[in-house]
């Protein structure tokens, strides 16, 4: 092999290992917000830990405050994830539908079905929610207040 190709490859080899230390630490940033998920669920925000979370998720607190902030800063980051997939969501819908009646309809359906599940997990309602994550300067909520 010409010295040339060695570099090639050594360049290839080290962009994989780049790659895949990124991968596993979205990986793991991945499981922490599930496992944080299902706890704030189970046992609401105030009567979650850190500790509780990192003995979930097999971490340890560094691991966590490397991927979030604080434990405000993940409950942001599961909300902010939440209400874009329920954007997406919305707008698959939506573009199922010509009239803005039938929109209206849809929208009040689709509401009606997350406000519950929200209200039981998270004592709060999706407007409150969002207008939070407003003030905080989230920009996914920034965007989507402009609607209200």
């Amino acid at each position: 092999m010409e010295c040339s190709q060695k570099n090639v490859w050594n360049r290839i080899c080290k962009l994989k290992e780049q790659n895949k230390g990124r991968y596993e630490g979205e990986q793991t940033k991945k499981n922490i917000a599930d496992k944080a998920k299902t706890l704030f669920s189970r046992r609401r925000y105030a009567a979650t830990s850190i500790r509780d979370i990192c003995d979930a998720a097999g971490c340890s607190k560094g691991n966590l405050y490397y991927h979030f902030k604080s434990k405000e800063d993940l409950f942001l980051y599961l909300e902010e994830q939440t209400f874009s997939e329920w954007w997406d969501q919305l707008d698959t819908i939506f573009s199922q539908y010509e009239s803005f009646t039938e929109k209206l309809y849809v929208f009040g359906d689709f509401i009606s079905g997350i406000e519950r599940p929200l209200r039981e997990s998270l004592l709060l309602n999706p407007l409150k929610m969002l207008k939070s994550l407003y003030l905080k300067g989230s920009p996914i909520a920034s965007a989507k207040m402009k609607i209200y």
